[in-house]
């Protein structure tokens, strides 16, 4: 995982000009924050549990 990037840094390579934008799917499809995420893998030093949804519809970023 690559951890020295920022959140917003992150959401920008994936396409998000916007960090809440990034943050609200992340957690519509995770169930947690990007944060959240970040500090659950550190606390375990391994991928943290997740349970990812299976969307109705394909996943879009919202505008």
């Amino acid at each position: 995982m690559q951890s020295d990037w920022t959140l917003q840094d992150i959401g920008y390579s994936i396409g998000f000009a916007k960090q809440p934008n990034f943050n609200l799917i992340f957690k519509k499809n995770t169930g947690i924050t990007p944060a959240e995420f970040r500090k659950q893998y550190h606390a375990s030093q391994t991928s943290p549990t997740v349970v990812y949804h299976s969307p109705a519809r394909p996943l879009r970023a919202e505008s």
